[in-house]
């Protein structure tokens, strides 16, 4: 008899504890608002003179968790003649940014902390004299990650600039 008895109560247990697991199943899930970091390339003048300088600032707003950045922006080298590049407040922990390879401007950084906002770098470019048309510089790709390695969602505005002749 005890043991129907215990029988009994262990199964209304297993039955509980399986209800508990679907209900949870079916009850709403709390989801935080997506993280949305917007890396931003402005541009310091949209008319341009052949002979001019211009710089492009590159930004990163609204980050909250990413600590890695691995950055690649473009430049049409047989427009642009880069000048100068500066690191920006991002920089922190290792950082690299690379302007070896004509064209091309990448940057890197893996930190322990979260990268705070702000500029990721500015390049100052000279206007060659064969110039015209629309300068094509811009941000080509974006990897950011958070400390545990994950993709950080993120999205690209490039702004552009058009040579006056």
């Amino acid at each position: 008899m005890k043991r129907k008895a215990w029988n009994k109560r262990i199964a209304w247990i297993i039955s509980f504890v399986m209800c508990l697991s679907l209900w949870n199943g079916f009850m709403p899930q709390i989801v935080n608002a997506a993280e949305r970091v917007s890396f931003t390339a402005d541009v310091s003048s949209k008319n341009l003179q052949r002979g001019d300088l211009v710089t492009y600032s590159v930004k990163m707003n609204q980050n909250e968790s990413g600590t890695g950045l691995d950055l690649v922006f473009n430049y049409d080298d047989s427009v642009l003649e880069l000048q100068e590049t500066v690191e920006g407040d991002v920089f922190d922990g290792f950082s690299d940014l690379n302007d070896a390879t004509s064209g091309t401007i990448h940057a890197v950084i893996a930190s322990n902390n979260i990268l705070q906002n702000g500029t990721v770098f500015t390049a100052t470019f000279k206007v060659k004299d064969t110039a015209k048309g629309v300068v094509d510089a811009q941000i080509e790709s974006v990897q950011l990650v958070n400390d545990n390695y994950d993709d950080v969602d993120n999205t690209i505005v490039n702004n552009t600039a058009e040579v006056q002749i």
